[in-house]
């Protein structure tokens, strides 16, 4: 017989603390009480819980507070609430390590099903939503990647979806943006597409760190003042490497600021291995009925090598590699010996196609370069001002490039 689910409830107010308490033992949690950060934090030491939920706004100590110091000791799921439904609360709660964030008391009915939704293989299954459908998996970091997913499709603010490519990145974005109760579409920019959208619309922003300066300006632009009105939400999805990108001058600060507060990270496939044979399974299925093949199997030293790969590609990789092993599968089952193959073909695709591309940018740029050299006479600041880049940013591409004096 398992354990009960402890839980530590923590608000000044004590109506709140009994309508939250008594909300969660309806569910069948065992709860704790106390009435401020100082107290809780002592109970909190004293038997450390399964989850913390608490009021932000209290006398003594905060929630704030008593967040920063469970984070020292404990990567135990906190819930923070507030009656204020401010976006300098919600900024705090998020940065400060909260696992989720609700408005109270408007959004108490809500409460349980995000507390079972953050412990795994107890309680409940979660909310059977978009989130649950699009962002699939269930190892712990898919699991809380959802939870937050939830808090921040309830709050008006840029969203940065970052992660290695392959991953899903865009599955987070739809649901972000089907949870929003949004009725605007969602318009996918990519770094190839010109201009803004007309329409009112939402828009998710892909690769926007690799966006050539000019197109990083007329974003800028059109991000900025009134002419924001028209876009109902702001997503952007870049890989990891985004801050490294703005410390290098490579790309505007100005976007970097809108869309850094709140950033939702989605793991790599190599951290959620646990996954790999339900996914390779599904993706099985689908790639054997879309290329008229019979039903195929894996044997379990191939669902063995498969957890085990490292797959750099993520998601993307790992289903390249199995419609190889489709398209060649000489038996009823793939072996280890057939993913070793599939897998060696994609990665010799991989390579081939890699340094064509990352040269063909970097000869574009360049000859972007010289051209502005020609054009203005070699003035950096008049160079600066087409590409709406700073004198320093502007040296630093010249050097890189080779066409300093």
């Amino acid at each position: 017989m398992s354990l009960p689910i402890d839980v530590l409830v923590v608000d000044d107010n004590p109506d709140a603390l009994a309508v939250v308490s008594s909300e969660l033992r309806r569910v069948g949690y065992q709860v704790r009480t106390a009435q401020d950060g100082v107290e809780g934090w002592a109970e909190f030491r004293l038997r450390r819980p399964d989850l913390v939920v608490s009021d932000i706004r209290m006398p003594n100590q905060d929630g704030i507070e008593l967040l920063r110091r469970i984070r020292e000791v404990s990567d135990v799921p906190v819930i923070l609430l507030t009656a204020q439904a401010d976006l300098s609360a919600a900024v705090s709660a998020l940065r400060g390590g909260a696992t989720d964030f609700l408005r109270f008391p408007d959004e108490l009915e809500q409460l349980s099903g995000r507390a079972q939704a953050l412990l795994p293989g107890r309680g409940d299954p979660e909310p059977d939503d978009e989130a649950t459908a699009l962002i699939r998996g269930d190892a712990p970091g898919m699991r809380e990647l959802r939870s937050r997913v939830r808090a921040l499709a309830l709050l008006d603010v840029p969203v940065l979806v970052s992660g290695e490519v392959g991953t899903g990145r865009m599955q987070v974005v739809r649901a972000l943006h089907a949870l929003s109760g949004g009725d605007a579409p969602l318009v996918v920019i990519r770094p190839a597409d010109d201009g803004a959208p007309r329409k009112r619309c939402a828009i998710a922003l892909v690769e926007f760190t690799a966006w050539p300066s000019e197109q990083q300006a007329l974003w800028a632009a059109a991000l900025r003042g009134d002419a924001a009105s028209k876009f109902s939400r702001l997503y952007a999805i870049a890989e990891p490497s985004l801050a490294a990108g703005v410390d290098r001058l490579e790309f505007r600060r100005d976007l970097w600021v809108r869309f850094s507060r709140f950033r939702l990270d989605v793991p790599p496939l190599r951290a959620r291995s646990q996954d790999i044979p339900t996914f390779a399974r599904e993706m099985l299925a689908e790639i054997t009925s879309s290329l008229g093949r019979a039903e195929l199997s894996f044997t379990l030293g191939a669902l063995d090598s498969l957890r085990k790969r490292p797959w750099p590609g993520n998601l993307r990789e790992l289903r390249e590699a199995l419609v190889q092993a489709v398209a060649f599968a000489k038996g009823a089952r793939i072996d280890r010996s057939d993913l070793d193959r599939a897998v060696e073909a994609v990665i010799a695709a991989r390579e081939d196609s890699l340094p064509n591309r990352r040269a063909e940018k970097t000869s574009a740029d360049r000859q972007e370069l010289i051209a502005l050299l020609s054009e203005c006479g070699g003035n950096i600041a008049e160079i600066a001002r087409r590409l709406d880049m700073t004198r320093g940013a502007v040296s630093y591409r010249l050097r890189k490039h080779g066409l300093t004096r």
